[in-house]
């Protein structure tokens, strides 16, 4: 198994031990040989901690240095940090004491000693249930149909302009594009055929890019129901938003994105001890960036950007994971 492939699966049993066994995910990016770079604690009554890191299988250094900077890193003891190897490792008497193995290819899971048997019989739970494991990409469908859909009426507006790198601004309206004098006349189906046109491959490409890189995460938090209203409410009061402050003809799905981007922002506060603060601050920085470039570049709807985000930030505060 590969590096890649080893740090998904590894984020997999990360996420489900957050999910059901009440650890914390925590930022082990300080790290610099073969370890994953997200870990767990767990803090318990009596004032103890667990720190659990993973590794790679191939890894062939002593963890001794590793877990001296992970004690500083956590204020913890030596003997409260638990490694996790992932694939049949080498040299496993490198890692000393507090070790689990989880051996891939021959389906095993080995522990050091008895006091390792709490932690391998939660991660083997979770191992052994392969419906509870999430993978985001997989577990994506509504996130597809939605590109898909976008892909589709792009390239028939394409064909219809005979350009891909400009849509004819006539064939967008025909289409279906937010634009004020057919909605005031009662389209209001463009509040939300808008959502699904794009005005050049540029455009189509960076949007549906940033729909893959969060929507499938914000679809396995909330689940497919809660998925498709935040994503649809967000991209009708984008659309509300352009149609009463914006004269202009206007389209994408840049708005309902901004309220997927709302609801994760929420979240990361809300969750901010579980995700740390450096989640929360990508997601605050990608917000910003995006707004700081729409206010920057000509072309771009900031106000249905600024009601989908706003739309997002309502729903993500009352909507529960």
């Amino acid at each position: 198994m590969n590096a890649d492939k080893v740090q998904k699966f590894a984020k997999q049993i990360i996420y489900e031990m957050y999910r059901h066994y009440d650890y914390i995910i925590e930022d082990f990016s300080f790290i610099k040989e073969n370890y994953i770079p997200w870990g767990l604690s767990k803090k318990f009554k009596d004032g103890s901690k667990t720190i659990i890191c993973f590794t790679y299988q191939d890894n062939e250094i002593s963890d001794e240095s590793v877990k001296n900077n992970i004690s500083f890193k956590f204020n913890c003891r030596m003997e409260d940090i638990i490694t996790v190897i992932i694939g049949k490792n080498k040299n496993i008497n490198a890692f000393g004491s507090n070790f689990v193995i989880l051996d891939l290819i021959n389906r095993e899971i080995k522990i050091s000693d008895i006091k390792m048997e709490t932690i391998a019989n939660q991660i083997s739970s979770i191992v052994s249930n392969n419906t509870r494991m999430p993978n985001n990409k997989q577990n994506a469908f509504l996130t597809y149909v939605i590109i898909g859909i976008n892909i589709i009426m792009f390239i028939i507006s394409a064909v219809l302009s005979k350009n891909f790198i400009d849509i004819d601004t006539r064939v967008l309206i025909n289409l279906g594009a937010k634009y004020n004098l057919a909605i005031e006349q009662g389209q209001w189906f463009r509040l939300i055929t808008c959502m699904f046109l794009h005005g050049g491959i540029l455009h189509i490409s960076a949007n549906m890019y940033s729909l893959y890189a969060i929507g499938p995460f914000v679809e396995q938090l909330y689940g497919k129901y809660r998925y498709i209203i935040i994503y649809f409410v967000s991209g009708i009061i984008s659309s509300l938003f352009s149609f009463w402050f914006s004269d202009y003809v206007s389209i994408g799905a840049s708005g309902a994105i901004f309220g997927l981007l709302g609801v994760v922002f929420v979240l990361a506060i809300k969750k901010r001890k579980t995700f740390g603060k450096s989640f929360l601050i990508n997601i605050l920085s990608v917000v910003i960036m995006n707004l700081i470039m729409g206010i920057n570049l000509s072309g771009i709807d900031n106000f249905a950007h600024l009601g989908g985000l706003i739309s997002g930030i309502i729903l993500g505060i009352f909507l529960e994971v």
